[in-house]
């Protein structure tokens, strides 16, 4: 399907050079011992702790509680009349309906209520897509900032050994005040950028420590390489198109419910009464006290005849299942776009980590060794030193962004592949 893809992956493979391989044991600002975790174990905590899951969760309970409304008839209406309504005598009278709508509605609520446990399923698919792209990305970034951390550290040890140098050229009267100034400048804001990063650290194990729900202190896999992932455009199955999909037939089962609400309703019921008084019965008259009962059943039926209330809310209906079907529309659009775009993006992070793989780190480390041994031979000056030192740091710093945005391509496209 992407064959420039894959003929860039048969020429690349990633490797782990010593500059971005993190050693275990290196210590934030906190005392407590980082509890080193996996990206996997990140995103199965994740899913498992977080409590917009549990929530999407809870809303599919409670869907399905709800489904046990889908047969609902109604009250059911029970009346007592006592008093002089047939003679002088005071009669009671007791008497039980029930209105019950047309059968339609039953099967229209019951299918109504399937789709929407079915849409809280999508939803949890949707959430759990998101919080997965967001644990991979704050993980991967937590990644890519504690391998800066090694960086800084070697750098720190390469300008602090020139510091020195320079200082003590300094102080023999071999050079002048603006080379140790320089090194020492050099030096401190290399210390600088290094606090920097270790507040980054600090952020984003916050951050993960907030989608994972905990507050154990987190460090990731010692090794900072790059994802391997081969994108196909055509298997997409985005959690949130299948949403969209079925918040279509939700509209489309609420349209059904809608107009079976605008059939006519039916009444049963049945009474039970006393007629105290002179009954006339096969022309003899006869008494009855209040001890007989006189018993009989009733039916009606409700029509729609101001039908315009019931047609506004079908056709309110109708349209609300347009606006589904148009925002689904949309998304599928937005979705192919979104991917095509982060694709591209995917290869141009790609092209950049060839380069550095292939010709920039090498040149890199040969610049350093060739530029630490001409300027201790007093071959150079301190100016093309640091030249190569900022230049040498430049690269390998570049290298392990280029390694971090490569990665951050992967997660989106899976995120938009629904991975």
């Amino acid at each position: 399907m992407l064959p420039v893809l894959y003929t860039y992956f048969e020429k690349w493979k990633p490797k782990v050079p010593a500059l971005v391989v993190l050693p275990i044991a290196l210590l934030l600002s906190t005392g407590a011992k980082a509890q080193q975790i996996s990206m996997e174990t990140a995103v199965e905590t994740a899913l498992r702790n977080n409590p917009g899951i549990k929530s999407s969760n809870l809303q599919i309970s409670r869907e399905q509680t709800l489904k046990g409304t889908a047969a609902d008839i109604g009250k059911t209406n029970v009346g007592v009349q006592y008093g002089q309504f047939n003679s002088i005598r005071n009669d009671n009278n007791i008497n039980i309906s029930q209105s019950i709508p047309y059968p339609g509605v039953f099967r229209n609520r019951s299918q109504l209520s399937d789709a929407r446990i079915e849409g809280a399923k999508k939803n949890l698919a949707a959430d759990k897509n998101e919080l997965t792209y967001q644990v991979r990305s704050a993980y991967g970034q937590l990644s890519y900032f504690f391998a800066l951390q090694t960086l800084y550290q070697q750098q720190d040890s390469i300008f602090g050994s020139f510091q020195k140098a320079a200082g003590l050229r300094y102080q023999t009267g071999e050079s002048n005040l603006l080379e140790a100034t320089t090194a020492e400048t050099q030096y401190n804001e290399v210390r600088n950028q290094m606090e920097k990063n270790r507040a980054d650290i600090r952020a984003y194990t916050a951050e993960l420590q907030r989608l994972l729900n905990t507050s154990e202190a987190l460090s990731p896999d010692p090794d900072f390489v790059a994802e391997v992932y081969l994108p196909d455009s055509a298997t997409l199955t985005n959690p949130l198109i299948a949403l969209q999909k079925q918040q279509v037939a939700i509209a489309d089962k609420t349209v059904r419910l809608e107009r079976s609400l605008s059939g006519p309703d039916f009444t049963l019921g049945y009474f039970n009464q006393s007629l105290i008084g002179t009954q006339n019965v096969n022309g003899t008259d006869v008494y009855y006290g209040g001890g007989k009962r006189f018993q009989g059943v009733q039916a009606g039926i409700a029509l729609p005849i101001f039908f315009k209330p019931f047609s506004s809310r079908i056709k309110a209906a109708t349209i609300d299942k347009q606006v589904a079907e148009t925002q689904l529309n949309l998304s599928e659009v937005n979705l192919k776009g979104a991917f095509s775009t982060a694709y591209q993006e995917l290869l141009k992070n790609m092209r950049s980590m060839q380069y550095y793989e292939k010709n920039a780190l090498p040149n890199a480390a040969l610049l350093l060794k060739q530029a630490q041994v001409a300027f201790q031979n007093g071959e150079i000056g301190y100016v093309e030193y640091l030249q190569s030192l900022r230049t040498s740091s430049d690269l390998r710093f570049g290298y392990l962004q280029s390694i971090n945005q490569y990665n951050q391509s992967v997660y989106r496209l899976k995120y938009l592949a629904g991975l």
